[in-house]
């Protein structure tokens, strides 16, 4: 016979609480790839800025660069030219976003309503141009206090790679919205369905989001 075994105790199985997350604490890391510049007759990739943004704790005294600490959330984003695409005459959809990925295509179908670049009406975009700001990825440290995280990465990214965009959005499957979906909302994204994911989109014509907590941001370098 089995000798019996208690259930293990509360204090043992509690899962140690998250790390309290105060923006003056933290460092943002920025890098780049640069486009080869917008070119009438270029491929579409050279009309796509892609990013990376990292959370590292701030050290002034350290040695070591930011970017050699600890990772707290890494987003990946890219500033889509769109407006300077479909200006040349082609289609956005299919000449331009359908070349990328069908995450792309997902994305422009569910925002505009041709090929040129004319919002859907339904949507009341007051922001300018066609051009977006797409957070493709957004990954957070477990330990950390999620929704703060996120939030503050999100006003951070809004607020100083948004402009000249009309809007921003985030393309996920149902499964990635846990703990990230309360922080979109906090900052004004909404939610537009498409056949295989959702599409979390914020008009930035309306909403521009000032950093109400400030951490400290290390210069953009390039890859």
């Amino acid at each position: 016979m089995s000798p019996r075994r208690d259930p293990p105790s509360s204090a043992s199985t509690k899962l140690a609480d998250p790390k309290r997350f105060d923006p003056a604490d933290y460092t943002v890391v920025t890098v780049h790839k640069e486009a080869k510049g917008l070119v009438l007759g270029g491929d579409p990739e050279d009309f796509i800025r892609y990013f990376k943004a990292s959370l590292h704790p701030y050290d002034p005294d350290a040695e070591e660069e930011p970017e050699q600490r600890e990772v707290v959330a890494t987003v990946r984003f890219s500033h889509v030219a769109f407006g300077a695409w479909g200006g040349n005459g082609r289609s956005i959809k299919f000449d331009f976003a359908d070349a990328v990925s069908g995450e792309l295509l997902e994305i422009a179908d569910a925002l505009f309503d041709d090929e040129h670049g004319d919002t859907r009406e339904e949507l009341d975009v007051s922001g300018a141009g066609a051009d977006l700001l797409h957070i493709e990825m957004i990954e957070v440290t477990p330990g950390y206090e999620t929704f703060e995280v996120v939030r503050y990465l999100l006003a951070h990214i809004l607020e100083r790679y948004g402009h000249g965009c009309m809007g921003a959005v985030y393309y996920q499957a149902d499964w990635e919205s846990i703990g990230v979906a309360r922080p979109l909302k906090e900052r004004c994204f909404r939610q537009l369905r498409t056949k295989n994911r959702q599409v979390w989109f914020v008009d930035l014509g309306r909403v521009q989001p000032p950093l109400d907590e400030k951490a400290t941001e290390s210069p953009t370098s390039e890859e």
